[in-house]
């Protein structure tokens, strides 16, 4: 005989897991919380978890049709999700912490339950990866889609424009996409509403798919046209409204409008799933043995609770010092640079900042050097929080990459192009992890995270270059590549840097 007990149990099981999950992974998390709280791009992210919990309510009839059989991949999967966490914390990658929490908790429903009631709540558990606060490293090719929208338009109806890369000159003005008029938290919000409006309105999944691509294309194509309606009418009004439309239209109206869109066109092609609330209604899902569930998620807090300890032990800061000069560089003269260029770059978190000049003809580099003993969540070589253009009246006119030699190694560097009171100025970067240099931070993540989980050299530095110029950039890329190629006493200053 089945004991219907069985399935209350296991149930309570389900939701207490549900909830050691976040409780092992808590500085996770609440990294996660503090992102929605202080980022208006993920304010609504406070909504997702209710949502999703909603999405999973309208299926809940679907249960008595449920078999519970506790399946082995849930606890492979989590093992996986667990080795990609200890990834992020080893690298201090939040976002792979994020989705691995996420995926862990996706997996525990397959672990506990079985396969036939992660088929019922899919929609549900997929939604919750709205929750992981991601979307900003988009910010630079949707500040590119902007600009080029706006350009076009303005040229479209005879506006006389100049632009180059995010800043766009008409006559008597200039105007510069900013991170904020990229349009990032419109998409962002969008997505999330449309994975809403998916879960709801559609069934197949070709519809829903077809969705979140309208609640990422509409806001885009929006964005470039706010743009180019703020730069219109300020050349009509011989900008007289263009700051007040601007905060104006860039608030909940235009979001809401935008959203509006994006429903009216879902809801051209949306489906009436069946009406489920007609159904009989039966008793939860019945459990033959609750053993086998309690057995795995034994397994479960095993996986999650050694990933966190092990998190913990790689994470912890050595005791030591830092102690560097600028090195000697054949050809050039160092010098060490007492006074501030609010221009420079900024490394947060750096145990040792080197700030330096260098004299090479009539050439001046700056260089400007962060180094990290042990790396952190708040103190990190590779990181989008480095303040790279130093000063908020810095307008950042190009980023990119470039392929160069630096001390013989043929490798890449970040650049980024600045322009200021009628000079600009070329900040090069790159990194020094586990004893190498790269240019590519996915690379020098991946060098790091060597370093911490298989063994290797635990300080990271990352290191920046600039030059400036009036006119035409050539003469300052030409003088950064040479440094870039001469630079090799740097790195043997770096290796003898640790003191104990």
């Amino acid at each position: 005989m089945v004991d219907r007990s069985a399935a209350v149990a296991a149930l309570a099981l389900g939701a207490a897991m549900i909830i050691a999950i976040p409780v092992l992974m808590s500085p996770t998390v609440r990294a996660m919380v503090q992102t929605w709280y202080e980022s208006n791009s993920f304010n609504h992210c406070f909504l997702i978890v209710p949502m999703a919990a909603y999405l999973a309510w309208q299926r809940r009839d679907k249960l008595q049709h449920a078999t519970v059989a506790p399946d082995w991949r849930g606890i492979v999967i989590i093992a996986v999700a667990a080795a990609a966490w200890l990834l992020g914390d080893a690298t201090g990658t939040l976002i792979v912490q994020e989705i691995s929490v996420v995926l862990m908790l996706q997996a525990l429903v397959l672990a506990i339950f079985g396969r036939s009631v992660v088929q019922i709540f899919l929609f549900p558990l997929l939604y919750l990866y709205f929750a992981v606060p991601f979307g900003l490293e988009f910010v630079p090719p949707l500040q590119t889609a902007t600009a080029f929208l706006a350009v076009g338009l303005l040229k479209l109806v005879g506006v006389p424009v100049f632009s180059d890369g995010y800043l766009i000159s008409i006559p008597g003005a200039d105007w510069y996409v900013a991170d904020a008029c990229s349009g990032v938290r419109y998409v962002i919000s969008s997505l999330a509403l449309g994975g809403l409006f998916a879960g709801l309105m559609y069934v197949s999944w070709w519809r829903r798919g077809l969705v979140l691509v309208v609640a990422i294309v509409v806001p885009i194509l929006a964005n470039g046209i706010r743009a180019f309606g703020i730069i219109l009418l300020a050349y009509m009004t011989d900008n007289k409204l263009a700051t007040g439309i601007d905060h104006l239209i860039y608030g909940w109206i235009f979001f809401t409008l935008v959203s509006a869109v994006v429903l009216a066109i879902g809801m051209m092609f949306r489906e009436v799933p069946a009406d489920q609330a007609a159904q009989k209604r039966q008793a939860p899902f019945l459990v033959k043995s609750l053993v086998p569930c309690l057995f795995s998620a034994a397994l479960v807090l095993v996986v999650v609770g050694a990933a966190r300890a092990y998190g913990d032990h790689i994470d912890a800061h050595p005791d030591q010092s830092v102690r560097l000069n600028p090195p000697d560089i054949a050809g050039y003269q160092a010098t060490v640079e007492n006074t501030e260029d609010r221009l420079l770059p900024v490394f947060n978190g750096a145990d040792l900042m080197l700030k330096a000049s260098y004299q090479h003809g009539d050439e001046t580099l700056h260089l400007r050097l962060g180094y990290y003993l042990s790396e952190g969540r708040d103190a990190q070589a590779i990181s989008p929080n480095h303040e790279l253009a130093g000063a908020p009246e810095a307008t950042i006119v190009g980023k990119g990459s470039e392929a160069v030699a630096i001390a013989g190694v043929a490798t890449s560097v970040r650049y980024q192009r600045i322009f200021v009171e009628g000079r600009g100025r070329i900040i090069w970067y790159w990194f020094w992890v586990d004893g190498r240099v790269t240019g590519d931070p996915y690379w020098a993540k991946l060098l790091e995270a060597k370093a911490k989980l298989l063994g290797g050299r635990q300080s990271a530095a990352v290191i920046a270059i600039a030059a400036d110029y009036r006119g035409y950039p050539q003469n300052a890329e030409n003088a950064l590549r040479d440094f870039a190629r001469d630079s090799g006493p740097l790195y043997s200053a770096l290796r003898q840097a640790e003191l104990r």
